[in-house]
């Protein structure tokens, strides 16, 4: 279940428990692009409780990163648990998405918006 933990004029954080995977992957992406398409797109991504992500995991990251900076915003991540950082650096993620280790660092990383 995708939760919000922050949310103010330009930026939301997001949480999600459990395995991202194609049958959870799909709500999780529109979860990400409706917030955006809403104003909010700096968006957080709290991975702290995620305990599997396989590709389609990837895919939404991804894609709301194209998404929140074609919308002028950006996408950061927290906290990845050890098994997803693994499969974020073997796919490149790191140079593309910046990683914080709370939300608090994350959400103070846009400056005053």
């Amino acid at each position: 279940m995708i939760k919000m933990i922050v949310e103010t004029k330009n930026i939301a954080a997001l949480s999600f428990s459990g395995a991202i995977d194609g049958a959870s992957a799909p709500a999780i992406a529109t979860a990400f692009s409706d917030i955006a398409k809403k104003g909010r797109f700096n968006l957080i991504f709290d991975m702290s409780q995620i305990t599997f992500m396989s590709s389609a995991g990837l895919r939404v990251i991804l894609g709301s990163v194209k998404e929140t900076r074609g919308l002028g915003g950006d996408f950061r991540i927290v906290s990845p648990t050890p098994k997803v950082i693994k499969l974020l650096k073997l796919a490149g993620f790191l140079n593309v998405v910046k990683q914080y280790q709370t939300v608090d660092e994350a959400v103070a990383s846009y400056g005053e918006l």
